[in-house]
């Protein structure tokens, strides 16, 4: 309580200004909201996709069979995923900067709640494949214009933003949690689902009405070659030796993630 009052002190104790109070907690919601989604997703996700692998297969879900299939889609989708996020990057603060935060904000929102409503309407394999994609460009931008707004709001770099997006992890990180425990409570993948894809859309409604636009002045968005490049970060990179290590640490890390062990399940 004594942190809250800190970074967002009462109306009329001389803080923030009544709308931008209103913009954070609304950030606030909006990220607990995101966050216990993607905790009931992780738990529901998986089992769907056992479920649709056996039914196409003609076998057991607790078939080897199915869990190299199901084990050789993982992999598929999460390097599709992670090339489509590498390849978008570039994009998404040219994006933010050109039409704004709370645009970018609802439209994340409705996007990725369109997209599990309708995997939960139509669940299939090619169906799911197109939703990751989707969220591999939909969930980061919703990440960067949600911090953009906090920084927007308590100065970008500045303690009181460092403090004000600590606050929103320690708020949405149990919600998470409870996202992972709460898919217990679904008897069908494909319900979890249509409710994270419902939540998510009521979200995106309430951030259009209650976020206000932080951006002071929008900048055209720059279509140049050297902009676009998803290379461009190596300049960065070339900066700091620190920084290039800690890449090749991170990349080595996240490897296994994406590697077929299927010969594991089998």
């Amino acid at each position: 309580r004594a942190a809250v009052a800190e970074i967002v002190p009462p109306p009329g104790s001389g803080g923030l200004p009544a709308d931008s109070s209103r913009t954070f907690w609304a950030i606030v919601v909006a990220r607990c909201l995101n966050m216990l989604t993607l905790g009931l997703v992780m738990s529901s996700s998986t089992a769907m996709i056992y479920e649709l692998a056996s039914a196409s297969m003609g076998v057991s879900s607790t078939s080897g069979l199915v869990h190299a299939e199901v084990q050789k889609f993982f992999t598929y989708v999460g390097t599709a995923a992670t090339l489509v996020t590498f390849l978008t990057a570039p994009l998404v603060g040219g994006l933010l900067d050109a039409c704004g935060r709370r645009l970018a904000i609802v439209l994340s929102l409705a996007t990725t709640g369109l997209a599990r409503a309708l995997v939960a309407v139509r669940p299939s394999l090619l169906l799911h494949f197109v939703y990751r994609v989707i969220v591999s460009v939909s969930h980061p931008t919703f990440t960067q214009a949600t911090s953009a707004v906090l920084g927007d709001i308590f100065g970008r770099g500045t303690r009181e933003c460092v403090d004000a997006e600590s606050l929103v992890s320690r708020f949405s990180l149990p919600c998470m949690l409870a996202g992972t425990t709460l898919g217990s409570l679904f008897k069908r993948p494909r319900w979890a689902m249509g409710f994270c894809g419902s939540a998510q859309l009521v979200c995106a409604a309430l951030a259009m009405a209650t976020t206000r636009e932080t951006l002071p002045t929008r900048r055209r968005m720059q279509m140049s070659v050297g902009k676009l490049n998803p290379f461009h970060f190596v300049e960065v990179y070339s900066r700091s030796k620190a920084l290039t290590a800690l890449g090749i640490l991170t990349s080595i890390r996240d490897a296994p993630a994406y590697m077929n062990v299927m010969d594991v399940y089998q």
